[in-house]
């Protein structure tokens, strides 16, 4: 219901009593400070979260929020830092376009062009259906305008994988295209 007091008075209140569920409390706990925009605690719960209980369920979700804070309070070589970890930690997410998006996006603000533009590209190449696809492709385009990488042709390969990858979702006009 978005009434973060109350729920931290409630997570403050379980969190001793009910040590099953300590990373549970400890995530929401961390989630709602972020939510409070009260970045300095939830940096450290988020942390606690990481180093205490590693193989919580929550520490995918934890991973990224963590690299979120830190790009929300323009810690950009942080932010990067830990989007590339969990880059590495969770190749398999379903959240690694967005990881890999954000992660070119403080690249970007880092000055590091080219592997903006290379994580810009991935997203692009290998994740057309997703949201951050479109974003991306503008983000190399801007790039390009700027001067600050040369001008962006696929390759043909390049472009048949990604129509497969339409085709194979069955997004045929896509595909097509």
């Amino acid at each position: 219901k978005k009434n973060y007091i109350i729920a931290e008075y409630y997570l403050n209140k379980v969190r001793d009593t009910y040590a099953v569920l300590a990373d549970h409390t400890l995530y929401y706990y961390a989630k709602s400070l972020l939510l409070q925009k009260k970045y300095e605690p939830a940096e450290e719960n988020y942390f606690k979260l990481k180093t205490e209980y590693p193989d919580s369920i929550f520490k995918e979700k934890a991973a990224l929020e963590y690299a979120d804070l830190y790009y929300i309070t323009e810690k950009y070589y942080s932010a990067e830092k830990n989007y590339s970890e969990f880059i590495t930690a969770f190749p398999a997410s379903a959240l690694l376009p967005y990881a890999k998006y954000q992660l070119a996006l403080c690249q970007e603000k880092n000055g590091k062009y080219q592997e903006a533009f290379s994580n810009y590209k991935s997203v692009w190449l290998n994740n057309p259906e997703n949201e951050y696809a479109k974003n991306a492709f503008d983000a190399i385009e801007s790039l390009v305008e700027k001067g600050l990488i040369t001008a962006f042709k696929a390759a043909n390969e390049e472009i048949y994988k990604r129509g497969e990858i339409f085709f194979n979702l069955y997004w045929y006009k896509n595909a097509i295209a």
